[in-house]
């Protein structure tokens, strides 16, 4: 990974001012969050090199250092404890909030559609 990041920054060198440098310096910087945040791994698929992490408690940390708080709202969060534990956050830090759907029933169903495979083999 510092492989590609050193030939970016060489190539940022021999780029002019403009979008494709914009598109660069992005790039790199999205490889030094993935390398700063540590648990990753890393495969090739086709042309593409793909990142991805193993959890998120290293990125949830560099994301939420510049908030005082954190709101996470979802009608699909499932068990709050885990929710929590994959972000790296305490769960005597937190504060729970459930309330009944506001939607008729009717309005809330779920359809299965078997649509395939969804993994990466």
């Amino acid at each position: 990974m510092r492989h590609f990041e050193s030939h970016i920054t060489y190539a940022l060198g021999n780029i002019e001012d403009g979008d494709e440098k914009r598109n660069y310096e992005n790039l790199r910087q999205a490889i030094n969050f993935t390398l700063n945040c540590g648990d990753c791994i890393t495969w090739k698929e086709k042309e593409n090199l793909v990142i991805a992490p193993m959890s998120a408690k290293r990125a949830a940390r560099s994301l939420f250092r510049c908030a005082g708080r954190v709101l996470f709202m979802s009608a699909t969060m499932g068990d709050v404890s885990i929710f929590l534990k994959n972000l790296g956050i305490d769960e005597k830090d937190a504060a729970v909030y459930r309330t009944e759907s506001q939607f008729p029933q009717g309005n809330r169903r779920i359809v299965y559609r078997n649509c395939g495979s969804m993994s990466k083999t």
